[in-house]
């Protein structure tokens, strides 16, 4: 179950992504090796957010006693919490963020790869097990090239509120492993 429920939170995580590829596709109609190098880079400054996030969640479980599951299921709640302060208040600086450009593209898998580690921290702390957490960056990696590939199609960029969608699902997240175990 922790499974499922990690590659959930992994799958949410390529969401976020593929809204950066979504953007990057719109405005670069043709895929070069300097678009292709973000797009391989990308998810993978995300994963390394992840996996520090894992190993420190990993590297916690015996400090809290028998706690773990109920600071992961609160971490992930709070990540769900902000989520849903990003779409209200960070939405239009967001927008203007242009992950074209370098400096963007850095400041947006950043901001995708704090999400990232803080989604590692609580499934480090249900102690995932590591050949399970590999197939995530292909999966992160899988969102931002399906964003770019939709984004050639667009004829309109229309700029998304998913931050309240992806808060719900941390949330349910959150509930479930309190729930379930």
């Amino acid at each position: 179950m922790v499974i499922a429920l990690f590659f959930c939170a992994v799958i949410v995580l390529s969401i976020e992504l593929s809204h950066i590829g979504n953007v990057m596709g719109f405005f670069q109609k043709e895929l070069t090796n300097k678009i292709l190098t973000k797009l391989i880079t990308t998810p993978l400054v995300v994963f390394v957010f992840l996996i520090a996030g894992i190993f420190l969640g990993i590297s916690s479980v015996k400090l809290l006693a028998g706690n773990s599951l109920w600071y992961a299921s609160t971490i992930l709640f709070i990540l769900g919490v902000k989520m849903f302060y990003d779409g209200i208040k960070l939405h239009k600086a967001k927008q203007s963020i242009n992950p074209v450009h370098a400096k963007g593209l850095i400041i947006l898998s950043v901001l995708t790869g704090l999400n990232s580690f803080f989604v590692g921290l609580s499934f480090g702390l249900l102690q995932v097990e590591f050949k399970f957490i590999y197939a995530g960056y292909i999966t992160l990696f899988a969102g931002i090239l399906w964003g770019y590939i939709v984004g050639k199609k667009l004829k309109k960029l229309n700029p998304h509120r998913f931050e309240f969608f992806l808060g719900i699902i941390y949330i349910i997240i959150a509930v479930v492993l309190v729930v379930k175990y």
